[in-house]
């Protein structure tokens, strides 16, 4: 199934927002996390463990485009260029995130982006 992501820059830009095609396991994949825990041998041979919890600000999400469009990888390098964040629109909510980098995988544009926080 083909889903849609929107990506927007946060201050007023006129080539700054797109509607991207991905497709839902490639964008889902890259949908995990973890928590933020820390495990430290003690010396009776134990150990303690330090956990506070999951953060949303841990995802990374890797956007794919589906088309190997090269528009959308210059836009995609563009953002990355000039912009150190951005708003991101998906099935799974809304999030404010920073675009670390972009290349091409199998010949289709990838626009990596680390997660600070979930708006909705």
């Amino acid at each position: 199934m083909i889903k849609r992501i929107g990506i927007s820059t946060s201050v007023f830009d006129a080539d700054g927002a797109r509607t991207i095609a991905v497709d839902s396991k490639t964008f889902f994949n890259s949908d995990s996390g973890s928590r933020r825990v820390t495990r430290t041998a003690t010396l009776d041979g134990g150990s303690t463990i330090y956990d506070t919890g999951f953060a949303v600000s841990d995802l990374t999400i890797n956007v794919t485009s589906i088309t190997d469009s090269e528009d959308i990888g210059n836009w995609f390098a563009y953002i990355v260029q000039n912009y150190n964040s951005v708003n991101l629109i998906t099935p799974r909510g809304m999030f404010y995130a920073v675009p670390k980098k972009w290349n091409v995988n199998n010949g289709l544009p990838v626009l990596t982006l680390m997660v600070t926080e979930q708006v909705v």
